[in-house]
């Protein structure tokens, strides 16, 4: 018992969203304990874009990606308008959420995160500079509780809900193919997707539907399914968030703070980072002068995830929304046309006050895809032609494609300005044009 009871944070939940804060908490110097009651997590394979592989490389666990089976798959077919299939360009991580979750815990714990299995989760007791529970008939006092239990959120209750969609699982170990790459389609009344990893196979149809749907002919055809499926499970596939993602001293990550539709792939890229954020936040509690900018900028954090993705979903289904989702080439050249604003940034493990990027609907950023706007604005301060800026990006560990998609994602948001070169060679400035990318770039950190 005396290593439960030198721990300081307590943390609800054994995902991976559970895992990455007890990792990052270790590093600050915490002592969390992992509370772990029964759950059932449904096998399946998940797709982690690599603008999310940053995360697990800032939280040193990209071995854990490897111990977990994960392997790398060059683009993904997007079906989302049938008519007009696209061949998305980049590359994605493929792994079993349910072994990557157990491989992340494994880690923290040998990073010197305390777990525990409990019969169900305590009730917390709230005080001025901490929280209390009982574990075991003991009555243990932290300076702060995470909650990490997913969809169910626990200890951040209540909830609120965006439609009612679910998804329908299928899984088969014997689908085997000359590439894993994923594909997505659009039906007239649900959406499908399949996923591999070697002979596995995740295929899932999400609809509103409140009986099991089946995976008909139809589907089978459309995915290029060749093996037999058998029937997971089902689970939630519409956004929901808790009302207060921090409440005195408990934060909410991952699931519970804000779940997102599986369409807009920002699962476990949300969980790592709003890992990462609430770890800073906790960080920063250490000082009582900086207490209330971190709460905030935690509210924030989350707010503005949210609203991202409620129009991104709104867009998706309105008009030509779908079609946004397609990227398109970069103009020749570019400059840094966004305004800049005080705020509240994650700077080494803590939430200070720092320069961030307006955007045009009231949200502000500082980083895309581990990749400082700042930076960005240094390198195009002056019209420069996008080769060089590309080139400039790429010099560390940024590859060319997720460069040039972060690059696609600021001009669509009007944080780079296109321009054109006049006959005698000098860049004139042009006005802004859209070219449109995926929003799961979007990150504020």
């Amino acid at each position: 018992m005396s290593d439960v009871c030198s721990c300081n944070v307590v943390i609800a939940g054994s995902g991976i969203a559970a895992a990455a804060i007890a990792i990052r908490l270790c590093e600050l110097g915490f002592r969390p304990l992992v509370l772990s009651a029964p759950r059932r997590m449904l096998p399946g394979i998940e797709a982690i874009p690599d603008t999310a592989l940053c995360l697990f490389q800032e939280l040193r666990i990209t071995h854990v990606l490897e111990e977990a089976g994960a392997s790398l798959v060059d683009g993904f077919e997007n079906h989302w308008h049938p008519q007009k299939p696209v061949l998305r360009a980049g590359r994605w991580a493929h792994v079993d959420r349910a072994r990557l979750a157990d491989a992340a815990i494994k880690e923290a714990v040998r990073r010197g995160t305390v777990i525990r299995n409990c019969a169900s989760l305590p009730v917390l007791t709230f005080s001025e500079d901490g929280v209390s529970l009982v574990h075991e008939t003991d009555r243990l006092f932290f300076c702060a509780a995470i909650d990490a239990t997913g969809r169910s959120a626990v200890w951040s209750r209540p909830i609120r809900h965006y439609c009612r969609s679910v998804a329908d699982i299928f899984a088969s170990k014997t689908e085997t193919r000359t590439d894993s790459r994923a594909k997505v389609i659009r039906f007239s009344d649900h959406w499908a997707y399949r996923l591999g990893l070697g002979s596995e196979s995740t295929v899932a149809l999400i609809s509103a539907d409140r009986s099991r749907r089946k995976l008909d002919p139809t589907t089978r055809l459309s995915l290029e399914l060749r093996s037999e499926f058998s029937y997971v499970g089902r689970r939630p596939a519409f956004p929901q968030w808790c009302d207060q993602p921090i409440y005195r001293r408990r934060v909410a990550i991952g699931d519970a703070a804000l779940a997102h539709d599986p369409i807009s792939g920002l699962g476990i890229r949300f969980a790592l980072s709003s890992a990462l954020a609430a770890a800073s936040v906790l960080n920063t509690w250490r000082d009582a002068r900086l207490e209330d900018g971190a709460s905030e900028y935690y509210r924030q954090f989350i707010a503005q995830c949210r609203q991202r993705h409620l129009r991104f979903l709104q867009e998706l289904t309105e008009g030509d929304g779908g079609s946004k989702q397609i990227g398109s080439s970069l103009p020749d050249s570019l400059n840094f046309s966004a305004k800049t604003m005080q705020g509240h940034i994650q700077v080494a493990g803590c939430v200070l006050p720092d320069e961030v990027v307006a955007l045009a609907d009231g949200t502000f950023v500082r980083w895309i895809g581990g990749i400082d706007l700042l930076d960005i604005r240094k390198l195009a301060a002056r019209p420069v032609r996008t080769s060089k800026l590309l080139q400039e990006l790429t010099r560390g560990a940024n590859a060319p494609s997720h460069a040039s998609s972060v690059l696609a994602w600021c001009v669509q948001h009007g944080i780079l300005q296109a321009c054109n070169a006049t006959p005698g060679g000098v860049v004139a400035d042009k006005p802004t044009q859209a070219f449109p990318t995926t929003r799961r770039m979007e990150s504020v950190r």
